[in-house]
């Protein structure tokens, strides 16, 4: 009975971190300071532009990544929850 509750508790606390737009929020808000950073301290070359675009990939990639495997941690214990029942 404990251990059904301690899931349902990850379960609802991995929840409020499941929405994609939030996690494209919080991972692009880094880039936007670096870019920021990057442009006012070294101008508008066409390296910089594309260490941007880069970089902004690169956190675009980590957003989706964190975001499935907080999906298959949700599913995980789903299924474990399923079991108990």
């Amino acid at each position: 009975m404990a251990n059904e509750q301690e899931i349902k508790k990850d379960i609802q606390r991995l929840e409020k971190f499941n929405d994609p737009v939030l996690l494209m929020i919080i991972f692009l808000a880094l880039p936007a300071v670096i870019v920021a950073t990057m442009f006012s301290s070294f101008g508008d070359g066409t390296l910089i532009k594309i260490a941007i675009a880069l970089c902004f990939l690169f956190f675009t990639w980590l957003a989706f990544k964190v975001s499935s495997v907080i999906k298959k941690r949700i599913d995980t214990l789903q299924s474990s929850l399923k079991k108990l029942e």
